[in-house]
């Protein structure tokens, strides 16, 4: 929410349905990403441990999710490209930056890049959510080595 304070100075135009739905899916995705850091963690058996995969798994994917620079298309691109492009593409993060742009900017980025529908990009971050969330829960109930009996 704090960030999303700072977009009110930004030239978006604003309204409480768009409004709700940034809160709304900021939520959720946050909610993903901490089932995945939940399930990743549950296993580990010291902190650093965790830190190091966390390191190996999010940073990536905060990278790969079009935060930085939007996913290229696959027209006339490079062998480099078309794997940067299929690795953003299957990262869920990369569905949630693209709904959080179109939701603050409603215009797309332009020809030169790969977005998906709003469908597909809702689809997904529900799907990601069900699925890490899920996840998290089956790992939960299983039982560890230092678990008290």
């Amino acid at each position: 929410l704090l960030f999303l304070s700072v977009a009110l100075f930004l030239d978006v135009s604003w309204s409480p349905g768009r409004f709700v739905a940034l809160v709304v899916l900021l939520f959720a995705a946050a909610l993903m990403m901490t089932s995945l850091g939940f399930v990743f963690a549950w296993r580990m058996e010291s902190t650093q441990g965790f830190h190091a995969i966390m390191n190996l798994v999010l940073m990536p994917m905060w990278l790969m999710s079009g935060s930085f620079f939007p996913v290229p298309a696959l027209a006339n691109s490079s062998v480099a490209q078309m794997a940067v492009h299929w690795c953003m593409r299957m990262n869920p993060l990369t569905y949630v930056v693209a709904l959080v742009r179109e939701l603050l900017y409603a215009q797309p980025l332009g020809v030169d890049y790969w977005t998906a529908s709003t469908s597909t990009n809702m689809i997904v971050v529900v799907v990601g959510l069900i699925l890490f969330f899920t996840m998290a829960v089956w790992i939960s109930r299983t039982r560890v080595s230092g678990d008290m009996r």
